[in-house]
């Protein structure tokens, strides 16, 4: 708290002055804080939605080698049992006269 003695009227004027300077300062300073504040949210918004992104770019390409996978299983199944079928197939029996 500023107390001014003299009764000059140049007196009380710059205090008047340095007051609203020191609330406009402090005015200035909260707002500056706040817009940093939303400035870094918004980068981490921003960098929230990049690795989304990615993960869902990732998420993609983890279910092509998926469903590529499930394809060559079938494919070698497929040719398993076409060879556990000549392996156990009954042989032809053959005649001789």
């Amino acid at each position: 708290m500023l107390v001014v003695i003299f009764s000059n009227n140049n007196v009380l004027c710059n205090v008047s002055l340095y007051l609203e300077r020191n609330k406009i300062q402090s005015s200035v300073k909260d707002k500056f804080q706040r817009i940093l504040m939303i400035a870094k949210s918004l980068n981490l918004n921003w960098k929230l939605e990049k690795k989304k992104k990615e993960l869902e770019t990732r998420r993609l390409e983890l279910e092509k080698h998926e469903a590529h996978n499930e394809s060559e299983r079938n494919k070698l199944a497929e040719e398993m049992e076409g060879v556990w079928c000549l392996l156990f197939a009954p042989s032809p029996l053959v005649y001789y006269d």
